[in-house]
């Protein structure tokens, strides 16, 4: 028996145009307030989460006085490298079947569900 592993394979371009998007939503959401919030609370912030990616870009504006416009930037730059970094460690995985239609991938993920037990056998 396998688990079956399905991945999208995004286009690059309309991927970097999303992850942009998705942080300036978060920022609009407050994200800046939450790592000021987690940075003055008296625990302050584990060594880990002060290089998570983001918080640590934003983190040079509330600590250092960098212009926010600048740190965002840098963020989305350092989330489209993870991204990238990303994509070619899984790519390398040949257990997972790659899609670049999310709906090739949906039909594929109902062939394996409608199946009688639900998996694969090989």
């Amino acid at each position: 028996m396998r688990v079956v592993q399905v991945g999208l394979s995004p286009d690059v371009e309309l991927l970097s145009a999303r992850i942009e998007e998705r942080f300036r939503i978060w920022m609009e959401q407050g994200l800046l307030e939450e790592v000021q919030k987690l940075a003055s609370s008296p625990a302050g912030m584990s060594r880990t989460a002060r290089q998570a990616v983001g918080y640590r870009e934003l983190l040079r504006h509330i600590e250092q006085g960098e212009p926010l416009e600048d740190c965002v930037v840098d963020a989305i730059t350092q989330s489209r490298r993870l991204a990238r970094r990303q994509r070619s460690w899984f790519y390398r995985d040949p257990r997972i079947e790659w899609f670049s239609d999310p709906k090739d991938a949906a039909k594929r993920l109902r062939e394996v569900l409608t199946t009688p037990d639900g998996f694969v056998r090989d």
